[in-house]
């Protein structure tokens, strides 16, 4: 008979552990088989003991097979940034699909958050074709992966997303987020900075100036649309630094960019963004070395505006910083050990 890992337990458990989140549905057989559920994949398993597992094997279901096969058979320099994880996972041994590794490198904690966020959102969202392909492509991975983090920080903070088709002419918000305590939709914008030889890309033209902060126009790309809701901005700095401290020089730069903002455009009190993140991983830059999981690798800046729909975000903020937190903590079920107790 198989054990199944749902109901009561793992809903208490997810929620208390990893945000108000949808538990997915497991049924582990003696054969070593497990069944598993996220959202509309059915799917059966062999020889995964754990969740942090299932997860890593997720990565590869949803890029789709054939396509990492014929990643693989590329030569290094054109292979993409996720077969260049997962090669140096495998050369590390830290590739185990799930076991109790103790010592990380950079590339499994980039591999392993990726299909997490991706389960997070086939759970809670209708995960788009549009968004898969995105992953796929080098030159869109960058963003395309900031958006899952986002969307997977939102779903743990209480939110539902929907993700409109893009029709008509004109820029349109990545998603639509639904508060699920108050019922008021937020449009969601997320932008990123390129930064030469991580992630993927390349550029040779890039500098030591490129490790500038860059915050200004990045904050003035994420607001400048004008959304019927009210909108929340995310940028992603993509630096290499970990968590500064209090008078850092980076938090003086989002600070400034931030009260210095053009707002000429809209006429006073019209302004449509209530604030947002600028958010910083720098796991990616540490792919090769091995993590220190008491440091911040991932941290955020929160900032808030006046806007036309005199909303005061504090609240809203507060909890969606939470999401960042909880949307970084893998479920630690390990079902082989439970199924043989």
């Amino acid at each position: 008979m198989p054990v199944e890992y749902s109901g009561a337990y793992l809903q208490k458990f997810f929620g208390q552990h990893y945000g108000r989140i949808n538990p997915a549905r497991i049924y582990v057989h003696d054969s070593g088989m497990a069944d598993f559920d996220f959202g509309k994949d059915r799917l059966e398993v062999q020889g995964i003991e754990s969740f942090a597992g299932l997860v890593e094997w997720y990565v590869g279901y949803k890029l789709n097979r054939g396509w990492v096969s014929a990643e693989l058979e590329k030569s290094e320099i054109q292979q993409h940034q996720v077969i260049r994880w997962l090669k140096s996972r495998i050369a590390h041994g830290t590739a185990q699909q799930g076991s109790a590794v103790k010592t990380f490198i950079g590339a499994d904690i980039c591999y392993r958050f990726l299909g997490y966020h991706l389960a997070l959102i086939s759970e809670h969202a209708n995960l788009s074709r549009k968004l898969i392909e995105r992953l796929k492509l080098p030159d869109s991975f960058q963003a395309a992966r900031f958006e899952v983090s986002i969307a997977a920080a939102m779903i743990t903070a209480g939110f539902e997303l929907e993700y409109k088709p893009e029709k008509g002419p004109g820029k349109h918000p990545e998603f639509i987020a639904t508060d699920l305590e108050t019922g008021l939709k937020y449009a969601v914008e997320a932008k990123t900075k390129r930064r030469d030889g991580v992630l993927g890309f390349s550029n040779p033209k890039d500098d030591q100036q490129s490790l500038t902060v860059g915050a200004r126009r990045l904050l003035r790309d994420a607001v400048e649309k004008d959304t019927d809701l009210p909108l929340i901005a995310f940028v992603d700095l993509n630096l290499p630094d970990k968590m500064p401290g209090p008078e850092s020089l980076i938090l003086r730069q989002l600070d400034d960019a931030t009260k210095t903002l053009d707002k000429s455009y809209w006429e006073q009190g019209d302004f449509p963004c209530i604030g947002g993140f600028f958010f910083n991983d720098s796991t990616a830059y540490y792919s090769e070395e091995k993590i220190d999981l008491s440091e911040k690798y991932a941290w955020v800046y929160k900032f808030t505006y006046d806007n036309r729909h005199k909303i005061n975000p504090h609240d809203i903020f507060l909890r969606i910083e939470e999401g960042f937190k909880k949307s970084a903590r893998i479920p630690d079920i390990n079902w082989k050990i439970k199924h043989s107790n």
